[in-house]
């Protein structure tokens, strides 16, 4: 089951939850106005992301309110487990040979196309940073 088939079960679901179903029909409303009908796991997560950051960008400009924090929690609950510092440095090691590049910061592109919508750029631009090769 994808993650957006999951929200809108979830949805059907929350009628005891008149707090909950609000934010998972929000939730559901932002997905469905892509533009594209095709709605996949990477779309998705792209636009959970988005929407997470924008209500960390109103409650950080002191115009949040519960519901911000909510639906931070609630989209959190539908995000795959991102990968670790340990799994990208680990990964790294294994599979990149640097001697292929300039520097390192150029076999980002590989390692972000390896872990997905698992990984966070500036985690593994971090790790990037922090080995030494």
């Amino acid at each position: 089951m994808s993650i957006y088939e999951k929200l809108k079960e979830d949805l059907k679901e929350s009628i005891k939850s008149p707090e909950k179903r609000n934010l998972l029909k929000y939730i559901v409303g932002e997905l469905q106005r892509l533009p594209d009908k095709e709605i996949d796991d990477i779309k998705t997560i792209k636009l959970l992301k988005k929407l997470i950051k924008d209500s960390e960008e109103v409650i950080k400009l002191g115009n949040g309110s519960m519901e911000e924090f909510n639906l931070i929690s609630l989209i959190k609950e539908y995000l795959p487990i991102e990968a670790s510092q340990d799994e990208i440095r680990k990964w790294i090691s294994d599979n990149i040979d640097f001697s292929q590049y300039k520097n390192k910061m150029q076999a980002m592109s590989t390692i972000v196309e390896h872990f997905g919508v698992k990984s966070n750029g500036n985690v593994i631009r971090g790790v990037l940073l922090t080995l030494d090769v």
